[in-house]
C-alpha cells in the first residue's frame, strides 16, 4: 500500500497541469512551476501575451526558462512503466482465457465459459466485436463533441480578445498595438498633469508677484506718508518753540517781534488727515483679494470634478410627465411609456413637447459621470439619449445634434444614430433589449452601450452653453415601449 501511495505521488508530480499527461520536454519557470514546453508556449501564444505562469500568474523572464532534465527522466520512466502495465492481450476477468463477449451489466470482458454460467445468464451480453464497435462509436461522438466544444472555446477566446481590443478603442487592433496605444494614453495623461502643474506654478508666480509688487508699493507709500507727517510734526514743534520763546520775552520785545511769528502760524496750511493709499491702489488690493476668493472656489470645483470623474454613478431616472407629448402614455410610476391611440387631455405646461413624440427624464445632470439603463422592445421605432435643458418644446424638429439632442435608436428595421441627414447605422449590432446611456458632463461626452454585454454602440462629444444641464431624452412611435428600471 505504501509503495502504491508513493507511486501515485510520483505520478502527480510528473503530470503537466495543462494537458494532464506525463511531462514531455518539461520546463521550469522562475516561480518554480513546471509545464510541458509545448503546452506553456501554446498558452502564451494563443491566450495571453505577458508570459505569465498559468498557475500563479507570475510574469516570467524569457531568458530564464530552462529545461527540467531530472523531471523529464522521471516522467519518461513512469510513462514506459505505464505502457508496459497496459500492454498484452486482455483476458477474461475470471479466467485466463481470451474473452469472447462483453457483459454490459458488469462492464467486463468474459470468456465463453463465463457467458454460459448462471452468474451472467440474466445479464446483457454482446459479442466482443460489437461491444468494441459501439465503444468506438461513442468515443468518436465524444471526440466530435469535444472538437465542437474546442471550437466554441476558441470563438469565445477570439470574442474576448476582440472585446478587449475595442473596449477603449473601437477599432480592430492587435494586443501589441493596443498596449502601445494604452502606453500613449498614459503618457498623455501624465503630460496633461505636468501641463496643469506648470500652469498652476505660472499662475502662482503671477499672483504672488502681483502681491509682492502691491506690498512693495504699500510700504513705499507708507514710508513717504510717514516722512511727510514727520516733517509736519517737526514744523509744528519748531513754531511752538519759537512762540514759547516769544512768550518769555519782555513786553517790549514781545510786542516788537510777535507779529512775524504769528504770521508764520497763520500762513501754515491747515492739516488734513489723508490716506497714504490712492483709490487706484485700494482697488488693486481688492482685486487681488477677490481673485483669491475665486481661486479658493475654483480649487474646490476642480477637486470636486477630479473626485467625481473617477466615480461613475448609476442614476435613478424617471419619465417627466410634464414634458410628455399628449399621445405618450406613461405608467403610474412613470417608469414605462408607449404611444397611445389619441391625444390625452393634459394640463398645459411650458415644458411639454407639443409637436414631437418626445419626453424627457426628471433628473438634470450638470457635473460628474452618470449612467442609466433603458429596456427597449423589439417593435416600433424609438430613440434614447440626452438633450440640453434648453431644447425647444413647441416647434416641429427632428432628433439631431443641431437642436441639442444626441440619441441612438431604431428606425424601421435598423439601429442608427439619430443625426440627419445620414443617420449613420450602428454596425455589428444584435437585437437590442437594453441600452445603457453613459453621460460624462465634465468631459462633455455621451456613450451608448448594449446593456446586456457592455458592447460599445456609439460615442460622441456633446456641446452646450456654460453650466447648462442635460436631461435624459426619449422618443417612441408605433408599437414601441420603453421601460426604466424600477
Amino acid at each position: 500500500m505504501a509503495a502504491e501511495d508513493t507511486l501515485k505521488t510520483f505520478e502527480v508530480e510528473v503530470t503537466c497541469s495543462i494537458c494532464l499527461e506525463y511531462f514531455t520536454d518539461p520546463v521550469i519557470l522562475d516561480c518554480g512551476h513546471n509545464f510541458c514546453h509545448h503546452c506553456v508556449f501554446k498558452y502564451w501564444k494563443d491566450f495571453v501575451r505577458d508570459r505569465s505562469c498559468p498557475e500563479c500568474r507570475t510574469v516570467v523572464e524569457p531568458d530564464r526558462i530552462i529545461t527540467n532534465k531530472p523531471l523529464e527522466n522521471l516522467a519518461g520512466f513512469l510513462r514506459d512503466r505505464a505502457k508496459q502495465a497496459k500492454g498484452g492481450e486482455r483476458t477474461c476477468y475470471r479466467h485466463p482465457e481470451p474473452p469472447t463477449s462483453f457483459c454490459k451489466t458488469d462492464q467486463a470482458l468474459v470468456c465463453s465459459a463465463c457467458a454460459e454460467s448462471a452468474e451472467h445468464m440474466t445479464h446483457d451480453l454482446i459479442p466482443k466485436e460489437q461491444a468494441a464497435q459501439e465503444t468506438k462509436d461513442r468515443v468518436v461522438n465524444c471526440i466530435s463533441a469535444l472538437e465542437n466544444r474546442e471550437d466554441t472555446i476558441l470563438q469565445c477566446r477570439s470574442a474576448a480578445e476582440n472585446q478587449t481590443q475595442t473596449l477603449i478603442f473601437p477599432c480592430s487592433l492587435s494586443i501589441g498595438l493596443l498596449k502601445k496605444l494604452l502606453d500613449k494614453l498614459m503618457q498623455e495623461t501624465q503630460s496633461k498633469f505636468n501641463d496643469l502643474r506648470q500652469f498652476l506654478l505660472s499662475e502662482e508666480h503671477t499672483l504672488v508677484g502681483k502681491l509682492r509688487d502691491i506690498l512693495k508699493e504699500i510700504v513705499t507709500r507708507r514710508d513717504n506718508h510717514m516722512t511727510k507727517l514727520f516733517r509736519e510734526v517737526c514744523s509744528c514743534e519748531i513754531l511752538i518753540r519759537e512762540l514759547e520763546k516769544k512768550c518769555s520775552q519782555s513786553e517790549s520785545e514781545l510786542l516788537q517781534d510777535a507779529g512775524s511769528s504769528m504770521e508764520k502760524f497763520h500762513q501754515e496750511t491747515p492739516f488734513q488727515c489723508a490716506s497714504p493709499f490712492s483709490p487706484k491702489q485700494l482697488w488693486e488690493i481688492w482685486d487681488v483679494t477677490d481673485a483669491n476668493i475665486s481661486l479658493e472656489s475654483a480649487m474646490k470645483e476642480f477637486k470636486d470634478a477630479l473626485e467625481s470623474r473617477s466615480s461613475l454613478q448609476e442614476a435613478i431616472v424617471a419619465f417627466d410627465p410634464e414634458t410628455a407629448h399628449p399621445r405618450l402614455v406613461l405608467s403610474e410610476d412613470s417608469k414605462s411609456v408607449r404611444l397611445g391611440d389619441r391625444p390625452q387631455e393634459l394640463p398645459k405646461s411650458r415644458k411639454r413637447f407639443e409637436a414631437n413624440l418626445f419626453l424627457l427624464g426628471c433628473e438634470e445632470f450638470a457635473v460628474g459621470r452618470n449612467y442609466w439603463d433603458v429596456a427597449v422592445g423589439s417593435e416600433g421605432e424609438w430613440a434614447v439619449g440626452v438633450a440640453r435643458k434648453s431644447v425647444k418644446r413647441k416647434d416641429v424638429a427632428a432628433i439631431s445634434y443641431k437642436v441639442g439632442i444626441w440619441a441612438i435608436g431604431k428606425r424601421g428595421s435598423q439601429y442608427a444614430v439619430f443625426n440627419p441627414p445620414d443617420f449613420p447605422p450602428l454596425s455589428s449590432v444584435r437585437e437590442l433589449k437594453k441600452v445603457r446611456v453613459s453621460l460624462n458632463c465634465d468631459g462633455r461626452h455621451v456613450a451608448f452601450f448594449d446593456g446586456d454585454d457592455a458592447a460599445l454602440l456609439f460615442q460622441t462629444p456633446i456641446t452646450t452653453v456654460a453650466r447648462e444641464s442635460f436631461l435624459p431624452f426619449f422618443h417612441v412611435s408605433n408599437k414601441a415601449v420603453l421601460t426604466l428600471p424600477r
